[in-house]
């Protein structure tokens, strides 16, 4: 708290009085220059795994750093990229949209002052990845299509690829899931080209997410297990836990419990010591849907689905509160499951409904089909069943969700 409230007040300063606290440049220029990217690289780590209040602290204390050094246009790109760091922050962690607003304005000013299109680049990517993850799809469209274009136009691959790993998750949250595997072919190349072992994972996983949902579960196995194989012992743990909580989750759809059991101890077995990760948060939930498909399904015995879903929607939670609240609705539905399972069905009920309000209200397709299945299964003979089972026929089959579509009618036909 001291960290915080001493590198805030002193980018206060900078704000409110530049000219009596950025009068001259520092005899240790070179060194808070170095300071400050240190200092964004420890942002980074701590941003991904959910320590929001060191990544604010470090996200201060990087950009006072490069402010302080008074350089010339030369620093512009660090200034620039300190300015759309805290205010990306400011907006998830903090909810304060007018204020990281301003940052970002502040930010765009700087890139564009010293002509540098690679901070441009930069400050669209990361915007559109807040306006995502905070539930603004709408607003992520035109800055994350600028930024595409602009890394395309520098001929950076790497920060294309990201480009390609974001506008992924702004298609499955509406729900328009094919063209993400060209997508993902797309990346997956590209990484392999530039030997960069973490794209060639992300992408695989990726691509295995939405070929699970398309019901296509043995290339989706085969990817995830590459994934695996790739990643290497000890290495990119946060990936790790998105493939195996994906594979899990596959494996219970083909029925296969036992392999679905290896992967779910697994997840258990990273989770107690891997910190909640950003990277990983569709990994929790394949995992935490895999394990209440066992229990539901009476494939597994009930205290060990209890647990793997415990972990999961815990790990989960902790993601969505603390960087994600567009994955909301997908926390409700997961955790109405599990309420029923345990038999407050009252309670399960107001979660699927909220859940289904949410989703609908964000253009959340996906979740909002998933909600109304839930309720379409729970409801009695009549005008609110069949409403419900109508809307979400028709969402899966627009999204080409076939799995989805044949495990509510068979529920509805065994109820």
């Amino acid at each position: 708290l001291v960290s915080f409230l001493g590198a805030m007040a002193r980018q206060a300063a900078h704000r409110l009085a530049p000219r009596l606290v950025l009068r001259r440049a520092p005899s240790d220029r070179e060194e808070r220059v170095e300071m400050a990217h240190l200092w964004f690289g420890i942002m980074q780590a701590y941003y991904y795994t959910g320590n929001v209040p060191g990544a604010l602290v470090a996200n201060f204390r990087s950009l006072n750093l490069a402010e302080s050094a008074m350089a010339g246009p030369e620093l512009a790109p660090d200034v620039a990229r300190g300015l759309g760091n805290v205010g990306a922050v400011i907006r998830s962690a903090l909810g304060l949209r007018r204020l990281a607003a301003r940052y970002f304005e502040r930010a765009r000013t700087t890139a564009r002052a010293a002509g540098h299109l690679p901070s441009l680049a930069y400050l669209d990517k990361i915007e559109s990845m807040i306006f995502i993850t905070s539930g603004d799809l709408d607003l992520a469209d035109p800055t994350l299509t600028s930024s595409r274009a602009l890394h395309e136009e520098l001929g950076d691959r790497r920060g294309w690829e990201e480009t390609l790993f974001v506008r992924s998750t702004w298609l499955f949250l509406k729900g328009e899931m094919a063209p993400i595997l060209e997508l993902m072919e797309a990346a997956l190349e590209s990484g392999r080209r530039r030997e960069d072992l973490q794209s060639e994972v992300l992408s695989l996983c990726q691509r295995g997410l939405v070929l699970i949902v398309l019901n296509r579960l043995e290339p989706a196995i085969a990817d995830l297990e590459r994934s695996r194989w790739l990643r290497g012992e000890g290495s990119l743990e946060g990936e790790r836990i998105y493939s195996t909580g994906l594979l899990a989750l596959a494996k219970a759809r083909q029925g296969d419990a036992a392999a679905a059991g290896r992967a779910l101890d697994e997840v258990v077995e990273l989770v107690s010591r891997v910190p909640a990760n950003f990277v990983a948060i569709d990994g929790y939930a394949g995992a935490a849907e895999a394990a209440l498909l066992l229990l539901e399904t009476g494939a597994v015995p009930r205290e060990a689905g209890m647990r793997w879903t415990r972990t999961a929607l815990a790990q989960l939670g902790t993601v969505v509160a603390r960087l994600a609240p567009v994955h909301r609705s997908r926390l409700l539905i997961l955790k109405a499951r599990r309420d029923d399972l345990l038999g407050r069905r009252r309670s399960a009920l107001r979660g699927f409904r909220r859940a289904l309000a949410i989703a609908a209200a964000g253009g959340l397709c996906y979740d909002e089909a998933r909600a109304a299945a839930e309720l379409a299964v729970r409801s009695g003979p009549g005008p609110a069943r069949d409403e419900y089972a109508g809307r979400a026929e028709a969402l899966f089959r627009r999204m080409g969700t076939s799995w989805e579509l044949d495990h509510m009618q068979r529920r509805l036909t065994s109820s």
